[in-house]
């Protein structure tokens, strides 16, 4: 068969392979091809650096055996293969290190929101069984705490947390979170990076396209040395139409989570 454009709202969902067709999603400059054959399922992709561009296109096709070439091949063996193929979005496997455009001071008693964009991961399923998840961009690694000997290994994030939704663009391989930031201290609050744990977090795609998580709020209290953080229970009220894609990898005790302030903010 020819190659054919799969014309549909979002690049993840079901689809239908037979016996030796390929199904290519192209998102901006990354490519991943999954290649259905009657005893195995062949993925392949390329290991593409995240980047600050806006990446808006995005293109699915389905054709007879791969094109293209790709840094990567893996083969998953079945006794027999099935036709259904399942592909969804993922937040990403660790928390995310992002910063504002410059350093932001936040006096007592004062709060500001910032909407912070995010990678994400795609799982690939074929039939009712995972059996990997790629980064669609891959990110840094950075490390997050305040020495060498305590904090986490995070991913640092190529885009700056924004106080305004409309100077964030649409892309389809990153989900938009709102942080509220409240100084509850008696002091200012210099925010030079901001540490949000996506795999607590859901993801929700809005009526336009853009992906979306839960709301979070993080809150620093009148101990200098604590914060903690509340995730919302539903999608933000600025993703309009939104509806839930994902749940979140992690999903205990993420209603209230004590740290302190080294954990969230940098």
């Amino acid at each position: 068969m020819a190659r054919q454009t799969i014309d549909q709202p979002f690049w993840w969902g079901k689809y239908t392979l037979d016996v030796g067709q390929c199904l290519q999603i192209n998102i901006g400059n990354a490519s991943h091809a999954v290649l259905r054959q009657a005893q195995e399922w062949q993925l392949y992709y390329n290991m593409v650096a995240d980047t600050n561009g806006n990446d808006e296109k995005w293109r699915v096709t389905i054709s007879a055996g791969t094109s293209g070439e790709y840094e990567v091949m893996e083969r998953y063996v079945y006794h027999q293969t099935g036709a259904s193929l399942d592909i969804l979005p993922l937040p990403a496997d660790r928390p995310v290190v992002t910063r504002p455009l410059s350093p932001l001071h936040l006096p007592s008693g004062e709060e500001i929101t910032l909407y912070v964009s995010t990678p994400l991961w795609m799982q690939i399923s074929p039939g009712e069984v995972q059996v990997q998840e790629v980064p669609i961009y891959r990110p840094s690694d950075t490390w997050f705490g305040p020495s060498t000997m305590k904090g986490e290994l995070c991913y640092a994030s190529m885009t700056h947390g924004r106080p305004a939704l409309a100077d964030i663009p649409l892309r389809p391989h990153r989900a938009i979170t709102p942080v509220l930031i409240r100084n509850q201290a008696d002091s200012a609050l210099t925010l030079e990076r901001l540490n949000l744990p996506v795999p607590y977090l859901s993801l929700f795609v809005s009526d336009n396209g853009q992906l979306w998580t839960e709301p979070v709020t993080m809150i620093r209290t009148s101990d200098q040395d604590t914060a903690t953080m509340e995730i919302g229970k539903c999608a933000p009220a600025e993703a309009h139409g939104a509806s839930l894609v994902t749940a979140p990898r992690v999903s205990e005790s993420r209603n209230i989570l004590s740290n302190t302030i080294s954990t969230l903010f940098g």
